[in-house]
C-alpha cells in the first residue's frame, strides 16, 4: 500500500537533518617551498542526517556504515589528514 500523498515531504521536514563539523589544523614550513600540514576533523550528524567527510583528492570518504554498507543517519565521524606541499 502506497503512503498518502505528501507524507514523505512531512517526514523529511520533521527529522533534523543538520550537521556540525569542527576542524583544526597546523602547518609547518620547512622552507619557502616545502611545508607539512596536519588536520583533525569531527563531524556530528543530526538524527536524520547522513553526511560523510570527503576525501578531498586523497584518501577515502569517512562515513558511518552498517553491516550492509549503508550510510547510517545520526552518526559521528572523526578523521585526521596529513600531507606535504611542494611549491615550484
Amino acid at each position: 500500500m502506497a503512503p498518502p500523498p505528501g507524507s514523505a515531504d512531512f517526514a523529511l521536514k520533521t527529522v533534523d537533518s543538520s550537521a556540525d563539523q569542527y576542524s583544526a589544523g597546523v602547518k609547518y614550513r620547512f622552507s619557502p617551498f616545502v611545508s607539512w600540514y596536519l588536520v583533525n576533523s569531527y563531524l556530528r550528524n543530526g538524527p536524520g542526517a547522513h553526511y560523510c567527510m570527503g576525501a578531498s583528492g586523497h584518501g577515502y570518504n569517512v562515513c558511518g556504515r552498517d553491516a550492509n554498507n549503508n550510510v547510517v543517519a545520526g552518526n559521528k565521524a572523526k578523521a585526521v589528514g596529513t600531507g606535504m606541499t611542494f611549491d615550484f
